[in-house]
């Protein structure tokens, strides 16, 4: 049926699950021409334009979704996202707020509030970010090396070794990029 809108948005996400993602935008394009209120269609579009690194597409996107859903969490976080990755943290860190308003146990939201904090040089505010999602997620090993690096900024550097520390007891968890940039940073400290 080259009328049902599910059809043009599952294939779109399995498009955008191979990386596909200009075939997963033509489909879920469509899938909105065929109902403009698919509030998730705007929002995995607004994913493939933000893969492409089309970030204003995808807010525009986000934006769309969060006004047919006013409380759909994930429109605000992945929103942030975007915001984030064009510098833009102040309207980051206010996405990523709303996110958690909604779901105050989403561990993801946090995280990435902690960076944007981080980037804007309010490694206290990040701390308290990466604290709970610490506390959200005891194995959080990003989280735990991203403290680290907030504690270093602020020149405590026995904390900030204690969490690269908890870091690499999660490595499990990290990839071994971020292993080795913890220990090379575990290495700077011990000089």
């Amino acid at each position: 049926d080259p009328k049902y809108t599910y059809a043009y948005y599952n294939r779109g996400n399995a498009y955008y699950n191979k990386g596909d993602y200009d075939q997963a935008i033509s489909d879920f394009t469509k899938a909105i021409e065929l109902d403009p209120k698919y509030t998730y269609a705007y929002n995995t579009r607004g994913n493939a334009y933000y893969e492409k690194g089309e970030y204003n597409k995808a807010i525009s996107d986000y934006t769309k979704a969060i006004e047919l859903d006013p409380k759909y969490t994930y429109a605000y976080y992945n929103r942030g996202n975007a915001y984030y990755n064009k510098g833009d943290y102040d309207q980051a860190i206010s996405d990523f707020t709303k996110a958690i308003e909604l779901d105050p146990k989403y561990t993801y939201a946090y995280y990435t509030r902690g960076n944007a904090y981080y980037e804007k040089d309010e490694y206290d505010k990040a701390i308290s970010d990466y604290t709970k999602a610490i506390e959200l997620d005891s194995k959080y090993a990003f989280a735990m090396s991203d403290m680290g690096d907030a504690y270093y900024k602020k020149g405590d550097k026995e904390r900030a070794k204690y969490w690269y520390e908890q870091a690499l007891k999660n490595k499990d968890r990290l990839d071994q990029k971020q292993i080795d940039i913890i220990q090379q940073r575990l290495k700077e400290l011990k000089k």
